[in-house]
């Protein structure tokens, strides 16, 4: 992930006390910061909430987006499926509107 090394030291904390707080090993966050290996969901979840970013920006896009999608907004009712369904059609609405935003700014601007 393109900012995971960044926000670490960002909150002062080795890559042990990550890997202790995810509860996964040393290496696992190395290959995590490397880009060798992909976070799972439920990982990326916990690493937004834990730096108090977005996932988009953990995984480096350059979208500002109001919504970040949180371990408090899936309820135990709901499965890891319907929240992402529901986060990629917010994404989509966002997107959206910056596009149409974006395109009314280069009209307004010939």
């Amino acid at each position: 992930m393109k900012r995971l090394k960044y926000m670490r030291k960002q909150y002062k904390m080795s890559r042990d006390e990550l890997a202790l707080k995810l509860g996964v090993s040393y290496s696992t966050v190395a290959a995590f910061e490397q880009c060798v290996r992909d976070p799972s969901v439920e990982t990326l979840i916990k690493l937004a909430n834990m730096f108090e970013c977005s996932i988009d920006y953990l995984v480096g896009n350059d979208y500002q987006f109001k919504d970040v999608i949180s371990t408090k907004e899936v309820k135990k009712e709901n499965s890891i499926e319907d929240t992402i369904e529901s986060f990629v059609k917010d994404l989509k609405k966002q997107i959206r509107e910056e596009v149409k935003k974006e395109v009314s700014l280069q009209v307004k601007g010939k």
